[in-house]
């Protein structure tokens, strides 16, 4: 006949811990209070990005908004101009269009990111 093993877990209210144990756990949450995201790794992350569309993708006028709720519908979002033959140059999947720019078959005057449809993408109130 097969071994059963039994696990036996014990909860305990805060009241219960040892007070060392509690003093611990205050301190742990002081530290999770102190720590502060947006200069940790917000403000560091969106310059990096910033970086990237700059130099990658001919990027101009970024502006980066975000949300640190903690909620539902935390998130980033951007908005920026491109510059039409940096964007294409390095996008690598789109070799046929940008084969075809640089035969003068196709002219593309803007680069627009719009959304044209409720049906193609996630609608939240007051986000982008």
């Amino acid at each position: 006949m097969p071994k059963t093993y039994t696990t036996k877990i014990v909860g305990y209210e805060f009241s219960e811990l040892l007070e060392e144990i509690q003093r611990d756990w205050y301190e742990k949450d002081r530290e999770c209070l102190d720590y502060n995201a947006e200069e940790c790794f917000i403000k560091p992350l969106i310059e990096g990005f910033h970086e990237e569309l700059m130099d990658e993708y001919g990027a101009t006028d970024i502006e980066v908004n975000y949300d640190l709720s903690y909620g539902q519908g935390d998130g980033c979002s951007f908005t920026a101009f491109f510059d039409v033959d940096t964007l294409l140059s390095n996008l690598d999947f789109w070799q046929d269009l940008t084969d075809d720019l640089n035969s003068g078959l196709l002219e593309i005057d803007d680069i627009r990111v719009v959304r044209c449809d409720y049906s193609n993408h996630y609608c939240h109130e007051n986000t982008c």
